[in-house]
């Protein structure tokens, strides 16, 4: 009997690299705070989210950077 929770397709889903997952992320997250800043209606202001999207393109960077 199989257990609960548990399921055969637990390979599906690729394993990405824990650092290579941040490089890919964080430049992907940084266009979408500016473009979503710059929208009429935006809580966030384009200077915040210019300023959001630096600090994740550095986070980037620095996964990068420590990968050599």
């Amino acid at each position: 009997m199989p257990r609960l929770g548990i399921t055969d397709h637990a390979d599906v889903r690729p394993v990405v690299p824990p650092r290579r997952q941040p490089r890919r992320e964080h430049p992907r997250f940084a266009e979408q705070v500016e473009r979503l800043s710059r929208m009429p209606g935006s809580t966030v202001t384009p200077a915040q989210g210019k300023l959001a999207a630096d600090r994740h393109r550095d986070f980037a960077r620095k996964f990068s950077d420590a990968e050599g």
